[in-house]
């Protein structure tokens, strides 16, 4: 290795966009399920606790999937921006 950092800032901005498309598809199966859920009030099976029961368990893990995806999403795109700052400076001072 000679030291360097490759990043490609069009590749970097293609998993934003990936991420971006993951986040959507969480926050509408979020939707999807507090649709669900409110149509499960109205439910009567013995089987229901125990299914309202699963759903409020997986919640932390849903919710923290959310978040790790959204985080990375936000260091790709800030990488990114200044991956696109650094060039513009160098050719900045190449063209001085």
């Amino acid at each position: 290795m000679n030291g360097t950092i490759n990043i490609v800032p069009g590749a970097v901005g293609d998993e934003v966009q990936k991420l971006s498309k993951l986040i959507e598809t969480f926050q509408n199966l979020s939707d999807t399920y507090m649709k669900t859920n409110q149509k499960l009030e109205t439910w009567n099976s013995p089987n229901k606790v125990a299914l309202e029961q699963r759903i409020e368990a997986s919640k932390p893990a849903f919710n923290e999937a959310v978040d790790v995806i959204t985080s990375y999403k936000d260091v790709a795109g800030k990488s990114v921006a200044l991956v696109a700052e650094a060039e513009r400076q160098i050719r900045e001072k190449l063209m001085a």
